[in-house]
């Protein structure tokens, strides 16, 4: 990982941080066409793919990042915790590992792939792949300074007062991404015991409803604490009562899709 995150680290003073990166050109339904350079990527406007990443703490705030002034996209604004391009043949999971270990030093335990979303001008054609990642407490962090000016931890109710009000003191990907993200209820997916993510908890009636719904889509998708023991109402066949909430939970390899049948459609239960 050294080697590669070293090779990155160029500066090129007339065209931002590394202009010849090899990049994948995509097509409106994300495949691969052929490959240039992130100069003629940017240059021509074409479709192409990169990762965010949202960290999010226990108390309920997010990790954003101040672009250097050198870059050559949003200077100067806050951006999300990690965001970076797809280089040529990598995957969306390889890159939001790179990207975090070189923009701030940050080395990704369990990102989880909660949304993917769709080229267009608002995401400055990218495909992008927004990843979250829960950490117990604010980790130690080291920010490259050719790429990032400051860190700061942001309260959810806070940021989002000053996206309504300043919102040209964010990168434009990211306003986007955030209040996707926030359509969502703020989804931190994590493991369940079976190596599934856990999409939020809820009384096993309702799950049962999201369940069906998500597996009328071709989507799996199960209960953790599942109790078939439970009648209609949600008590015990016998009298007793669910003495706990169960969880959703579906594939890694399904998370965003799940998440944007869940969240971002019209149908709800």
């Amino acid at each position: 990982m050294k080697d590669m995150t070293d090779s990155f680290r160029k500066y090129h003073p007339q065209g931002g941080l590394h202009p010849e990166e090899m990049l994948d050109i995509v097509d409106e339904d994300n495949r691969v066409l052929g490959q240039a350079s992130r100069r003629e990527v940017h240059a021509n406007g074409s479709k192409h793919r990169a990762v965010h990443l949202f960290l999010a703490n226990g108390r309920n705030q997010i990790l954003l990042q101040k672009r250097s002034d050198s870059k050559p996209d949003w200077p100067g604004c806050w951006d999300s915790s990690v965001s970076g391009h797809v280089t040529a043949g990598q995957s969306f999971d390889e890159a939001v590992m790179r990207e975090a270990e070189e923009e701030i030093g940050y080395r990704c335990t369990d990102p989880a792939p909660v949304l993917l979303i769709e080229a267009s001008e608002m995401t400055d054609q990218e495909w992008v792949q927004l990843y979250t990642e829960k950490v117990p407490r604010p980790p130690r962090l080291n920010p490259d300074p050719q790429e990032v000016s400051e860190t700061r931890w942001w309260d959810r109710d806070d940021l989002v007062d000053a996206l309504v009000r300043e919102p040209e003191l964010f990168a434009r990907s990211f306003r986007t991404l955030f209040f996707l993200w926030r359509q969502t209820g703020y989804v931190l997916p994590d493991k369940d015991r079976t190596g599934w993510y856990r999409l939020g908890s809820a009384e096993p009636d309702r799950l049962q409803i999201l369940r069906s719904f998500l597996e009328s889509a071709g989507m799996p998708a199960s209960i953790e604490r599942d109790q078939h023991w439970l009648g209609h109402s949600g008590h015990g066949m016998f009298g007793q009562k669910n003495p706990m909430e169960s969880d959703l939970c579906v594939p890694r390899e399904y998370l965003s899709e799940c998440i944007a049948l869940l969240y971002l459609s019209e149908v709800k239960e």
